[in-house]
């Protein structure tokens, strides 16, 4: 695994994976995006998707760089790293307004395990 040679910021955007599988934006940086989800990938997948900004999906190609399975007894999510493979222009111009989050810090993200019936 080679270590990111980019900055990156916290974000609050919508990623969406497949462009149906929700995840939530981390970080993210001209060369790719860290994301907290439910499920993980396999570090080496190609993944194709869209990073939600406002009513506008801007889709991506990438390939996972690492993935840290979450853990349902603490109710933390995975956390996955995806490195871009050729972003689109309009995708690297959202990426390089920046719109960091007013505390600068990562917003906590949790799970909640269904209720049984």
């Amino acid at each position: 695994m080679t270590q990111r040679t980019d900055s990156r910021s916290p974000r609050n955007l919508t990623v969406l994976l497949a462009d149906r599988l929700p995840a939530l934006c981390a970080d993210v940086g001209p060369g790719g995006l860290c994301m907290q989800m439910a499920g993980v990938f396999v570090p080496g997948a190609k993944v194709h998707g869209s990073v939600v900004v406002g009513r506008k999906r801007i889709p991506f190609f990438g390939e996972v760089a690492w993935a840290r399975p979450g853990d349902l007894k603490r109710r933390s999510l995975s956390r996955v790293g995806i490195r871009f493979v050729e972003p689109s222009p309009e995708l690297s111009s959202v990426l390089a307004a920046g719109q960091p989050r007013p505390s600068g810090k990562a917003e906590r993200i949790t799970v909640r395990r269904p209720r049984p019936a």
